[in-house]
């Protein structure tokens, strides 16, 4: 339209029709990001159209090949796209904050310790090429 933002905002705040189509605009593009990732949370089927090539083989009467050709052609192929673990917690944590908060809120220890295992594998001196697991406590104070 080459105006300007600010004379956009102008016509937006006189004409109720020019504000009222963005108004639609936006809502109607949140609510197709919404659903985008509403199937991407619980995953979907789709079918993708792929092009195959056909090949052609023609024969003499004698069995021998005379002439062969590619022939592409379009099929559809039904994919299933499993659910998005990314997805699935971007929509609990923002539609269910209280059941499902960003952060886990930290535990009511009351000052006591808590004890952490650590296990690491690690290589055994005494047996080259074997591993073996070593599990320390550490004492963690909050």
């Amino acid at each position: 339209m080459n105006i300007s933002r600010s004379t956009l905002y102008d016509w937006c705040d006189r004409d109720p029709d020019i504000s009222d189509a963005f108004t639609r605009g936006r809502t109607e593009a949140d609510e197709n990001v919404e659903n985008a990732l509403f199937r991407k949370a619980c995953g979907y089927s789709a079918e993708v159209k792929k092009v195959i090539k056909i090949k052609h083989t023609e024969y003499d009467e004698n069995g021998r090949k005379i002439r062969e050709w590619e022939e592409p052609k379009e099929v559809y192929e039904l994919i299933h796209v499993p659910a998005d673990s990314t997805a699935i917690k971007f929509w609990l944590t923002n539609r269910q904050p209280e059941r499902w908060p960003h952060l886990p809120k930290p535990a009511e220890t009351g000052g006591e310790e808590r004890a952490v295992i650590e296990i690491t594998r690690v290589k055994d001196p005494e047996k080259p090429g074997e591993g073996s697991v070593i599990e320390t406590l550490a004492e963690v104070k909050e």
